[in-house]
């Protein structure tokens, strides 16, 4: 089993619907979902333990994370082929997904997701200064 699964996208998409993208070459759903959750893991690996994160199965899984990953996948798959799929929604519901990942990535959305020890998270300093002054006398 994995964190994200077919099955997982019903919640999203119909299986008939499903099924006319994919025509039978199950290497398409796949990847969608393969790349939702590179994606996602890309975020979280600074910060969060993304091994024990993404490898729980079933009821063990973050209900928020496997919403924001499903609707990435899903985004992801409709892309081939939109056969009567409100295309804008995905989207919307994609970005808003994104969007939700970059704020748990800064720290200002803080989900309930296994961090990793404080020797292993990788630190970001920001630097910069104020504006040059020009004096004139």
């Amino acid at each position: 089993m994995a964190f994200l699964e077919e099955t997982d996208l019903l919640t999203s998409v119909y299986q008939n619907l499903l099924d006319v993208i994919k025509q039978e070459d199950e290497t398409i759903v796949q990847f969608g979902i393969d790349s939702a959750l590179e994606e996602a893991q890309a975020y979280l690996k600074d910060r969060y333990d993304t091994e024990v994160i993404f490898a729980k199965t079933g009821n063990d899984r973050n209900k928020l994370l496997l919403m924001m990953c499903r609707d990435i996948a899903v985004y992801n798959i409709i892309g081939i082929s939109n056969p009567g799929i409100d295309y804008e929604d995905k989207k919307n519901r994609s970005d808003s997904a994104r969007s939700w990942l970059k704020n748990v990535q800064k720290g200002t959305s803080k989900p309930s997701l296994p961090v990793k020890p404080e020797e292993e998270q990788v630190t970001i300093i920001a630097s910069g200064s104020n504006p040059k002054r020009k004096q004139h006398y």
